[in-house]
């Protein structure tokens, strides 16, 4: 009886396979690495932001009621405000042009 040639599957293929799993492995871990060292860059900086903030409008807070004790004021309204409804009347000697 003739005999057929059957192809061997080599140790070298599988060999070869495991060499990429573990270089694709690798390459996840690392990319996911840098991504937390990122993430952890990033929550400290808005840390520093979001601090910074609240440190400003403490600091404006104070200087407010500091002037409104000095000027003993009862309402802390800047003299610069004006009312909103002269904004929104209507003149009719323009709609007469």
């Amino acid at each position: 009886m003739n005999k057929k040639n059957i192809p061997v599957v080599n140790v070298g293929i599988s060999l070869l396979i495991l060499i990429f799993m573990t270089l694709s492995l690798l390459t996840f871990s690392v990319l996911s690495l840098e991504n937390a060292v990122a993430d952890r860059r990033l929550s400290r900086k808005m840390a520093e932001h979001t601090s910074s903030y609240y440190a400003a409008v403490s600091g404006c807070r104070n200087s407010w009621r500091s002037r409104c004790a000095r000027l003993r004021m009862g309402d802390c309204r800047p003299a610069h405000s004006f009312p909103l409804r002269r904004r929104f009347q209507t003149d009719s000697s323009w709609w007469s042009r």
